[in-house]
């Protein structure tokens, strides 16, 4: 069965004609069926809506926020918040020591939060969301290089399956670039607006 209803199809139909695989993309994710892969509808909606709360794109937000009540509680969805704050202040202190000599090396904030996580998740139950996805997907959201490393050293210590992290990946750099798609819709349009009134001025 698809995994959602159609609210993400309206991001789908707003993208424009020259991000077509973009669109082809998130249609297989979110519609094609999906009941022999390796990641469960509550995971993909626990990655898409940390992904968005990580861009802070409130467009992206609203499509998948709509989908995702069908699959998440609101507790799931408090720990997506924590997963995308949390990843967005390890970002600085990550590339910061990977930059500085040992002696100013800045220690990291409640890392213990985060090895628990990764622990308790091993053998989690699938009734519920892995916590572990969500953030790997804000830590590839990031783009920080030595994150990112750190996050794919954690999910082959805990045992997460490569084709499970595939997915993540695929769901968290197809958003990213919806939401760029349809922020550079916008500027064009503001462009074209100013470029206009500017000819009309000159007139």
């Amino acid at each position: 069965m698809p995994r959602g209803i159609m609210s993400i199809h309206r991001i789908i139909r707003k993208l424009p004609n020259y991000a077509p695989k973009i669109g082809e993309v998130l249609f297989d994710l979110f519609y094609a069926d999906k009941s022999n892969q390796f990641i469960t509808d509550k995971d993909v909606y626990g990655v898409a809506l940390t992904v968005g709360y990580f861009l802070r794109h409130e467009e992206i937000l609203n499509a998948v926020r709509e989908d995702a009540r069908i699959h998440l509680e609101d507790n799931d969805a408090a720990a997506c918040k924590t997963a995308a704050i949390y990843i967005s202040m390890h970002s600085i202190e990550y590339f910061h020591n990977h930059i500085t000599e040992h002696d100013n090396k800045v220690e990291h904030i409640d890392d213990s939060i985060m090895t628990q996580i990764f622990s308790d998740n091993i053998h989690h139950n699938e009734q519920e969301m892995d916590l572990r996805l969500c953030y790997i997907a804000s830590a590839f959201s990031s783009g920080n290089e030595y994150l990112i490393r750190h996050y794919i050293k954690k999910a082959k210590e805990s045992n997460i399956a490569p084709d499970t992290l595939k997915e993540i990946i695929k769901i968290s750099a197809t958003l990213k670039a919806a939401a760029h798609a349809l922020d550079i819709e916008k500027m064009r349009r503001y462009d074209f607006i100013v470029r206009g009134a500017s000819m009309e001025y000159d007139d």
